[in-house]
């Protein structure tokens, strides 16, 4: 018999690897929500996927609207149409360019989207682009537009006093359009439900603070405006100048990253810089940002070249609402992919494995859509969207290496000798055994480390089961050897469901197995 030692849990690598270095990569931690499981928390394996459809370039921003999905390439901008079977389920999918005689402006950054009941919106390469959703009336020329029509807005709608300016970000709210003009602390504001024409209402000034707007969000019909070194809350007041600042809307918080702000959780979520430093994750709490990173998690964020090209996206996934945040700089460009989960309120990692070089990457989604039902993310480095779900157990072919490194274990720096490791986790979960793609059952691997993370010993595999087992040894090692201070790790990366529950180590002194209830009684009795 083992004793329990908390094996499953989040990220949290610190700048010292003796006092904590644990990862959890390609698995997600999931609380037990009434206290009295088998564990207080499980490890469960993250949504792998499947080529949905592809563009003329790597998709730079998707937007759904009524049932509509929408989607912007290179230079083509796209209505993705599904096709449904008698049952309703999604078959197939065309892509339809909506934009040939109008390209957008493509300068590698993703696209930002908003639309009204009949008018779609689309920021692109400094440019501002309209598609109408239905037929409409312009507000100037009193003379409709049809719906599919497709066209620049003109660039004289969005100036500053040296000319013409490039537009960042679009966003709608409560009848209005809004244009963030880039490098600047301006504004515009749309005519009343009209993308096209921007000439009635004025623009927005930011005055309450000195830095350039870095970028904006809609939420609870309030308009944030996200500065370098801190924040403003507006309203739409109904005044002359048509958005004031709402009272007790100022925030002493910045923002390091135009592209990271997300709305999750009924709040808004974003990477986040100040006079002190950057690269922090925080939320709103009413008009309060709330720390959400952890310094471990901070570690890792600021020793990227950069954060002001991370991305981050919202999506929610068997009840879990995560924030995905994506940072193209990170490991020699390499990047890196972190995802907090607002009901853990745990980080975990994602990565993939690129088939060609060999080398692990961020995980190869940048945007995301919930459309027909599916979670639909874009590929930042390939023409390819995908559904992202759990039904799919690699990442369109390619594996998913899943990790955990577990707690320290240590008794005041005694030396511990460690008989039996033993792992709590689904079985018999693989594939069946006459599957001629597969030589043998689905293995999982155990490595461990002696010197707090720094190196690790040679990995050992056991079998998990293959489909439909029911009399499978569990996965156990033995004769594990002796330290002062012991890291387990696991690895996997079979095409299976993954699920861990926890781990049990036998060793001496201080891990041995709990006694019985039966013998505790007996000796009370």
């Amino acid at each position: 018999m083992c004793a329990q030692f908390n094996f499953c849990g989040g990220s949290y690598t610190s700048q010292g690897l003796g006092f904590d270095c644990q990862r959890a990569v390609n698995l997600y931690p999931e609380l037990h929500e009434l206290g009295d499981g088998k564990s207080k928390m499980a490890l469960y394996y993250t949504p792998g996927l499947k080529s949905f459809y592809t563009l003329d370039g790597a998709s730079r921003g998707k937007f759904e609207f009524n049932g509509r999905l929408f989607d912007a390439g290179q230079t083509h901008f796209y209505e993705i149409i599904p096709t449904f079977d008698a049952f309703g389920r999604l078959v197939s999918t065309a892509t339809t360019v909506l934009n040939p005689l109008t390209p957008l402006v493509n300068d590698g950054k993703p696209v930002s989207m908003a639309a009204n009941e009949t008018q779609l919106l689309i920021a692109s390469g400094g440019f501002v682009f309209i598609y109408y959703l239905a037929t409409t009336i312009d507000s100037v020329s009193g003379l409709p537009i049809a719906a599919g029509t497709f066209q620049q807005v003109a660039a004289s709608n969005f100036t500053l006093s040296t000319g013409n300016a490039p537009v960042i970000q679009v966003a709608f709210c409560d009848s209005f359009f809004l244009a963030l003009i880039a490098n600047s602390q301006t504004i515009c504001i749309s005519n009343v439900l009209d993308g096209n024409n921007w000439n009635l209402n004025g623009q927005i000034i930011v005055s309450v603070y000195a830095d350039n707007v870095v970028g904006m969000v809609v939420d609870h019909r309030e308009v944030g405006f996200l500065g370098r070194k801190k924040s403003v809350i507006y309203f739409a007041s109904g005044s002359l100048s048509v958005f004031d600042v709402s009272p007790g809307g100022f925030i002493e918080q910045g923002c390091g990253a135009t592209f990271a702000i997300s709305q999750l959780d009924n709040s808004v979520f974003w990477v986040g810089g100040d006079d002190r430093g950057n690269a922090q994750g925080w939320r709103l709490n009413g008009y309060t940002p709330v720390r959400v990173t952890t310094h471990a998690v901070e570690l890792a964020w600021q020793s990227y070249p950069k954060i002001s090209d991370a991305v981050s996206f919202s999506y929610q996934d068997d009840g879990h609402t995560f924030w995905q945040v994506y940072f193209p700089s990170a490991n020699n460009s390499l990047g890196a992919t972190w995802l907090y989960d607002t009901a853990s309120q745990l980080w975990h990692e994602r990565d993939n494995l690129n088939a060609v070089t060999g080398q692990m990457t961020a995980h190869p989604s940048w945007n995301h859509a919930f459309a027909f039902g599916q979670h639909i993310v874009g590929d930042w480095g390939s023409n390819k969207s995908y559904v992202m779900s759990r039904s799919y157990l690699d990442n369109d072919g390619n594996p998913i290496i899943r990790m955990r490194t577990a707690p320290h274990i240590f008794i005041e720096e005694e030396r511990i000798a460690h008989y039996r490791f033993e792992l709590d986790m689904d079985l018999g979960v693989g594939w069946a055994q006459d599957d001629p793609t597969h030589f043998g059952p689905p293995t999982i691997f155990l490595d461990w480390s002696n010197d707090g993370g720094k190196t690790w010993s040679n990995k050992q595999g056991r079998s998990f089961g293959y489909q439909g087992e029911t009399r499978i040894p569990r996965p156990v090692w033995r004769r594990l050897g002796q330290a002062r201070v012991r890291t387990y790790r696991i690895t996997c990366s079979e095409a299976c469901p993954v699920r861990i529950y926890n781990a049990y180590v036998n060793s001496s002194p201080g891990f041995a197995p709990t006694e019985r209830l039966v013998k505790q009684y007996a000796k009370a009795a």
